[in-house]
Protein backbone atom coordinates (compact mmCIF):
# COMPACT_ATOMS: atom_id res chain seq x y z
CA UNK A 1 0.00 0.00 0.00
CA UNK A 2 2.91 2.18 0.54
CA UNK A 3 4.75 1.57 -2.21
CA UNK A 4 1.54 1.90 -4.64
CA UNK A 5 1.24 5.90 -2.54
CA UNK A 6 4.64 6.72 -3.09
CA UNK A 7 3.80 6.06 -7.20
CA UNK A 8 0.88 7.67 -7.21
CA UNK A 9 1.48 10.95 -4.99
CA UNK A 10 5.03 11.06 -5.84
CA UNK A 11 5.51 11.77 -1.71
CA UNK A 12 8.07 9.69 0.44
CA UNK A 13 5.70 7.53 2.78
CA UNK A 14 6.71 4.96 5.28
CA UNK A 15 7.30 3.69 8.06
CA UNK A 16 9.83 2.19 10.97
CA UNK A 17 10.15 -1.08 10.34
CA UNK A 18 11.31 -1.34 14.31
CA UNK A 19 8.22 0.48 15.98
CA UNK A 20 5.90 -1.36 13.95
CA UNK A 21 7.70 -4.19 15.58
CA UNK A 22 7.16 -2.87 18.49
CA UNK A 23 3.61 -2.38 18.59
CA UNK A 24 2.74 -6.24 17.64
CA UNK A 25 5.59 -6.96 20.00
CA UNK A 26 3.57 -4.79 22.80
CA UNK A 27 0.43 -6.09 21.86
CA UNK A 28 1.49 -9.53 22.50
CA UNK A 29 3.56 -9.26 25.46
CA UNK A 30 0.81 -7.22 26.79
CA UNK A 31 -1.89 -8.90 26.07
CA UNK A 32 -1.71 -12.58 26.55
CA UNK A 33 -0.82 -12.11 30.10
CA UNK A 34 -4.26 -10.05 29.89
CA UNK A 35 -6.28 -12.68 28.41
CA UNK A 36 -4.78 -15.23 30.73
CA UNK A 37 -5.99 -13.03 33.77
CA UNK A 38 -9.30 -12.53 32.33
CA UNK A 39 -10.14 -15.96 31.08
CA UNK A 40 -8.44 -18.47 33.71
CA UNK A 41 -10.30 -19.88 36.44
CA UNK A 42 -11.06 -19.16 39.14
CA UNK A 43 -12.01 -15.57 37.70
CA UNK A 44 -11.48 -13.08 40.73
CA UNK A 45 -13.03 -9.40 40.57
CA UNK A 46 -9.47 -8.44 40.74
CA UNK A 47 -7.80 -11.25 38.27
CA UNK A 48 -10.19 -9.59 35.71
CA UNK A 49 -9.60 -5.94 36.34
CA UNK A 50 -5.83 -6.54 36.34
CA UNK A 51 -6.51 -8.74 32.95
CA UNK A 52 -8.97 -5.66 31.83
CA UNK A 53 -6.06 -3.48 32.60
CA UNK A 54 -3.11 -4.85 30.67
CA UNK A 55 -5.09 -5.69 27.48
CA UNK A 56 -6.09 -1.82 27.75
CA UNK A 57 -2.11 -1.13 28.07
CA UNK A 58 -2.05 -3.82 25.46
CA UNK A 59 -4.12 -2.01 22.49
CA UNK A 60 -3.00 1.25 24.06
CA UNK A 61 0.94 0.49 23.26
CA UNK A 62 0.15 -1.25 20.20
CA UNK A 63 -1.64 2.12 18.86
CA UNK A 64 0.86 4.79 20.35
CA UNK A 65 4.00 2.34 18.73
CA UNK A 66 1.83 2.17 15.04
CA UNK A 67 1.12 5.73 15.26
CA UNK A 68 5.13 6.92 16.35
CA UNK A 69 6.19 4.85 13.57
CA UNK A 70 4.13 6.81 11.15
CA UNK A 71 4.42 9.57 12.19
CA UNK A 72 8.23 9.34 13.39
CA UNK A 73 10.10 12.10 11.02
CA UNK A 74 7.27 14.75 12.18
CA UNK A 75 7.81 13.70 15.31
CA UNK A 76 4.53 13.40 18.19
CA UNK A 77 3.63 15.27 20.85
CA UNK A 78 1.71 13.07 23.24
CA UNK A 79 -0.88 14.54 25.04
CA UNK A 80 -0.52 12.36 28.69
CA UNK A 81 -4.62 13.40 29.85
CA UNK A 82 -5.69 11.89 26.32
CA UNK A 83 -3.82 8.94 26.54
CA UNK A 84 -5.17 8.20 30.21
CA UNK A 85 -8.82 8.36 28.98
CA UNK A 86 -8.21 6.33 25.66
CA UNK A 87 -6.78 3.61 28.26
CA UNK A 88 -9.61 4.18 30.64
CA UNK A 89 -11.38 3.80 27.45
CA UNK A 90 -9.95 0.37 26.04
CA UNK A 91 -9.90 -0.92 29.31
CA UNK A 92 -13.15 -0.42 30.26
CA UNK A 93 -14.25 -1.66 26.75
CA UNK A 94 -12.50 -5.07 27.41
CA UNK A 95 -13.47 -5.69 31.17
CA UNK A 96 -17.21 -5.33 30.35
CA UNK A 97 -17.33 -6.83 27.23
CA UNK A 98 -15.49 -9.97 28.36
CA UNK A 99 -17.78 -9.84 31.65
CA UNK A 100 -20.59 -9.68 29.46
CA UNK A 101 -19.50 -12.25 27.11
CA UNK A 102 -18.22 -14.88 29.77
CA UNK A 103 -20.43 -14.09 32.97
CA UNK A 104 -21.41 -17.45 34.54
CA UNK A 105 -25.03 -18.00 33.68
CA UNK A 106 -27.48 -20.70 34.14
CA UNK A 107 -27.89 -20.75 30.39
CA UNK A 108 -25.28 -20.93 27.27
CA UNK A 109 -24.22 -17.50 26.13
CA UNK A 110 -26.35 -16.37 24.05
CA UNK A 111 -26.48 -14.46 20.95
CA UNK A 112 -27.65 -11.37 22.53
CA UNK A 113 -24.62 -11.64 24.87
CA UNK A 114 -22.05 -12.00 22.33
CA UNK A 115 -23.46 -9.40 20.70
CA UNK A 116 -23.58 -6.98 23.45
CA UNK A 117 -20.01 -8.22 24.09
CA UNK A 118 -19.19 -7.50 20.70
CA UNK A 119 -20.86 -4.17 20.84
CA UNK A 120 -18.91 -3.17 24.03
CA UNK A 121 -15.41 -3.50 22.99
CA UNK A 122 -15.95 -2.53 19.51
CA UNK A 123 -16.88 1.07 20.82
CA UNK A 124 -14.40 1.08 23.76
CA UNK A 125 -11.82 0.24 21.12
CA UNK A 126 -12.86 2.98 18.68
CA UNK A 127 -12.87 5.53 21.04
CA UNK A 128 -10.02 4.90 22.70
CA UNK A 129 -8.59 4.87 19.14
CA UNK A 130 -9.48 8.26 18.36
CA UNK A 131 -8.35 9.53 21.85
CA UNK A 132 -5.34 8.14 21.04
CA UNK A 133 -5.15 9.86 17.88
CA UNK A 134 -5.73 13.44 19.17
CA UNK A 135 -3.41 12.43 22.19
CA UNK A 136 -0.45 12.49 18.81
CA UNK A 137 -2.37 15.70 17.75
CA UNK A 138 -3.23 14.36 14.53
CA UNK A 139 -5.80 16.05 12.71
CA UNK A 140 -9.38 13.94 13.29
CA UNK A 141 -10.06 14.12 9.43
CA UNK A 142 -7.10 14.20 6.84
CA UNK A 143 -7.01 16.17 3.50
CA UNK A 144 -5.74 14.46 0.07
CA UNK A 145 -2.35 15.33 -0.94
CA UNK A 146 -2.84 14.23 -4.65
CA UNK A 147 -5.85 14.15 -6.89
CA UNK A 148 -4.50 10.77 -7.97
CA UNK A 149 -5.06 9.32 -3.99
CA UNK A 150 -8.26 7.69 -3.19
CA UNK A 151 -11.06 9.54 -2.01
CA UNK A 152 -11.67 9.99 1.34
CA UNK A 153 -15.40 8.89 1.52
CA UNK A 154 -14.40 5.96 -0.79
CA UNK A 155 -11.96 4.85 1.70
CA UNK A 156 -14.03 5.33 4.71
CA UNK A 157 -16.54 2.69 2.81
CA UNK A 158 -14.03 0.33 1.75
CA UNK A 159 -12.79 0.07 5.72
CA UNK A 160 -16.27 -0.07 7.39
CA UNK A 161 -17.14 -2.97 4.85
CA UNK A 162 -13.95 -4.68 5.51
CA UNK A 163 -14.70 -4.12 9.43
CA UNK A 164 -17.97 -5.38 9.40
CA UNK A 165 -17.40 -8.34 6.87
CA UNK A 166 -14.48 -8.99 9.66
CA UNK A 167 -17.10 -8.73 12.56
CA UNK A 168 -19.46 -11.05 10.64
CA UNK A 169 -16.79 -13.36 9.93
CA UNK A 170 -15.52 -13.90 13.60
CA UNK A 171 -19.65 -14.29 14.47
CA UNK A 172 -19.73 -16.92 12.02
CA UNK A 173 -16.60 -18.72 13.79
CA UNK A 174 -18.38 -18.21 17.28
CA UNK A 175 -22.29 -19.51 15.93
CA UNK A 176 -20.19 -22.79 14.60
CA UNK A 177 -18.15 -23.37 17.74
CA UNK A 178 -21.43 -23.01 19.47
CA UNK A 179 -22.41 -25.87 16.85
CA UNK A 180 -19.55 -28.12 17.67
CA UNK A 181 -19.93 -27.95 21.54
Amino acid sequence: VLGVANLLSGLDFGFDGHRAGAAALSAFALGLPGLYLTLAAPASRMRRLGGAALLGSAALAAQMFSLSSVAQPVGVHWNVGLLLLAWLSSSSAFGWGLRAACLPAPTESSPRRQGVAALLLVAGTLLAHALTMAAAGLPAAATALSDDTIAPATLTMLASMGGSELLLLMLLACAVEMRMR
